[in-house]
């Protein structure tokens, strides 16, 4: 899916509306897809194992494991955890301009090893959108799903302004790029073009460290 776009084009992540009082609203449901099992009725995915024996199981493309769910073709791949730079610790709005494109990268590694821990230990406990991403990243991983291909390039950050009436919040406005990628949630599989999103992420100091408060999606370029 197209991830960081919160319109109806997307699979699973919905608009997460920012109010004057920093706090957000619920995410809306997803859209139907077709299922694996419509659109290739020679495999019965209901079963735990594969319904034709071959020397290697495929469908549309990707090889079927012996649980009958399709395997990332990048499970191989091993993928690094972001780390801060030094510039993304400091308290001023540089350090909220850095963190903020920190968080961003920790969502790309959230989609691509499916391990939520990062992106919960770097949220604050009001980012509906941070929650909704890890809870869904869980469910999906638990389910055999998986994402390939979801990176994403940082093409533009704005200067980080303070909000009004809230001391040590920010808000930081970016351009995002998301290549082309694969969602497999386990029983379904969407193939997702490039897009271009504005993208709005809000960070606040917790002492003397920093914290998303709130993130949307405000719209794409297709």
């Amino acid at each position: 899916m197209n991830w960081l776009n919160s319109s109806k084009k997307t699979l699973t992540l919905a608009t997460a509306l920012l109010t004057a009082s920093l706090s957000l609203t619920a995410c809306t449901s997803e859209p139907e897809v077709m299922s694996m099992s419509e659109a290739y009725p020679g495999w019965d995915f209901s079963q735990s194992t594969p319904t034709r024996k071959t020397d290697t199981a495929m469908s549309a493309g990707f090889e079927v494991g012996a649980d009958g769910k399709l395997i990332n073709p990048d499970a191989d791949k091993t993928y690094e955890a972001p780390t801060p730079s030094d510039l993304a610790q400091a308290p001023d709005k540089n350090g909220a301009k850095a963190f903020a494109q920190y968080f961003i990268h920790v969502v790309e590694y959230t989609w691509q090893t499916g391990n939520t821990e990062l992106l919960r230990s770097i949220s604050g406990p009001e980012c509906a959108w941070c929650a909704h991403i890890a809870d869904t990243t869980d469910a999906r991983t638990q389910a055999g799903g998986w994402i390939q291909g979801a990176r994403i390039a940082i093409i533009r950050t704005e200067d980080a302004m303070p909000i009004p009436d809230h001391p040590g919040y920010w808000n930081i406005f970016m351009d995002l790029s998301q290549d082309p990628h694969t969602h497999y949630t386990g029983k379904e599989i969407v193939e997702k073009d490039l897009l271009d999103t504005r993208f709005q992420v809000q960070v606040f100091l917790d002492g003397d460290t920093w914290k998303v408060y709130a993130a949307q999606a405000l719209g794409s370029e297709e």
